[in-house]
């Protein structure tokens, strides 16, 4: 809904289940955009001094999951600033970093909220080279698990959620190997000294407890009959 007193958004989303964000004003938004985001029990007046801030009230049939592109995050890059000329193309290489350190998501949706930011928000966006130049496979090489000495089990179980299959399956965590999905936690836990081989114990089994909790559950298909 659009305030016709400032030409502001008001959007409405159903929060998601990797939502990780407190309320507060000013937001940073993953996509470059500006926004108050408000939670649970918030009150908007449609109607202030007499004038209506909003059109009649409606209610959609179904309220979709706030996207990727509009989840907050913590930096101090303006994407809204950025111009050719201005070191851009560096900015939101370094950027990556960003959406995969604080978020955890997955090369195609960063791939996709920059196209995004550079179609929709740049006042000039960048041509298809330069895009495909700043979004190659190397960008994407150094995922972010620490910030500072605090290990980011969330990012960390988000990375591995989204790169190496997991689910869940009857309540217990799968990872999908050779054809099939498997409820093997050695070879889940193999897999994360992969990444960081300086992974200690106690962090790997706080890794697994989010993969418990996160994971989407899954239903197995039922097998090939002959």
């Amino acid at each position: 809904m659009e305030n016709p007193a400032n030409g502001h958004i008001h959007s409405f989303w159903k929060i998601p289940d990797k939502w990780d964000s407190k309320d507060g004003k000013d937001k940073k938004l993953a996509v470059g955009l500006i926004a108050d985001v408000h939670s649970g029990d918030t009150y908007i007046p449609l109607r202030v001094h007499d004038t209506d801030r909003f059109p009649p009230l409606f209610e959609p049939d179904q309220i979709d999951p706030v996207p990727e592109e509009l989840f907050p995050v913590n930096t101090s890059l303006n994407l809204l600033d950025l111009k050719e000329g201005s070191g851009r193309n560096e900015e939101l290489f370094k950027y990556i970093l960003v959406l995969q350190g604080q978020l955890g998501l997955s090369k195609e949706t960063i791939i996709r909220i920059l196209d995004n930011t550079n179609q929709y928000v740049f006042s000039d966006p960048l041509d298809q080279n330069e895009f495909d130049t700043i979004t190659r496979e190397e960008a994407f090489d150094n995922p972010v698990f620490f910030r500072g000495k605090t290990f980011l089990h969330n990012v960390f179980g988000n990375y591995l959620i989204s790169q190496n299959h997991i689910v869940k399956i009857d309540g217990k965590i799968h990872i999908y190997l050779e054809g099939t999905y498997n409820h093997d936690l050695n070879q889940i836990e193999r897999m994360m000294q992969k990444v960081i081989p300086t992974l200690t114990d106690a962090k790997r089994k706080e890794t697994l407890k989010y993969l418990t909790v996160m994971c989407e559950d899954a239903t197995p298909a039922p097998p090939t009959m002959y």
